[in-house]
């Protein structure tokens, strides 16, 4: 019964942590460029097997399942539908590729192509980051001219007649390696960016990857099994509290 009391505790841990996976993702299902994540639940091997102790194995206990966990999260960077705004400094990327945007002393990747120009005249993110050009550096608009800005396929930022930049698009050797910091940006995680094969679409944006009525579905599954492992607990619990007052009573 306490064995039992362990695997339905493992399942409840899954649980949550699927349901905080799919919260969030649903949270994101409008914000632009979101990947969403999966969780990958996994049955846990038993002590002998985990630790190589394949000589020392229980010919009973050794046969039972170790329980369940998630070992791991994994972010889809499956390619999101585009939606066209026409707004000539939205851009969508197609095809691998991150914008690079600096944020402090430290650089961040997104796919959020809503970019706008703040009042100092920089090129930023819609949550006011410096979006950076290939050469490293911020990309600035003149503010007296009365002339738009617009964005290029090639990445290429016009005023007028006048270059301004040209966006850094980037990629990785793994994607999975990143780490997600919020607000739909990551972090290299010491890995080394290089220029992506990707390229981008001007006065659109690509949408989350997150299947909104697909997510409520597997929000419902999660909590029944939830349920499941929490009304098994109370039984066990009951079960285990018979036997220790009531079975173990000496007549």
């Amino acid at each position: 019964m306490i064995y039992g009391l362990y695997l339905s505790a493992a399942g409840l841990q899954a649980n949550s942590l699927q349901m905080d996976i799919l919260a969030n993702n649903l949270a994101n299902a409008d914000t632009a460029g979101f990947k969403h994540e999966m969780a990958i639940v996994s049955e846990r091997r038993v002590e002998a097997e985990e630790d190589g102790l394949m000589g020392s194995r229980h010919r009973l206990l050794d046969g039972l399942s170790g329980g369940t966990f998630l070992p791991r999260t994994y972010t889809m960077f499956e390619q999101g539908s585009l939606e066209t705004t026409n707004r000539p400094l939205d851009v969508a990327i197609l095809g691998e590729g991150f914008l690079q945007v600096r944020d402090g002393e430290r650089d961040l990747f997104t796919r959020d192509g809503r970019l706008a120009i703040n009042v100092s005249g920089q090129l930023v993110t819609s949550t006011g980051k410096p979006v950076m050009g290939d050469d490293g550096q911020g990309i600035f608009a003149d503010l007296a001219s009365g002339d738009p800005v617009s964005i290029g396929i090639d990445g290429a930022v016009q005023q007028g007649d006048t270059q301004l930049g040209r966006l850094a698009l980037v990629a990785f050797e793994d994607n999975q390696v990143l780490i997600k910091v919020g607000g739909g940006m990551y972090e290299a995680n010491g890995q080394v960016p290089f220029a992506a094969s990707g390229h981008l679409d001007s006065g659109m944006i690509e949408r989350s990857t997150v299947d909104a009525l697909k997510g409520l579905a597997q929000m419902v599954q999660v909590g029944r099994a939830y349920q499941i492992n929490a009304n098994l607990i109370s039984l066990q619990d009951e079960m285990l509290g018979r036997a220790v007052n009531d079975l173990g009573r000496v007549g």
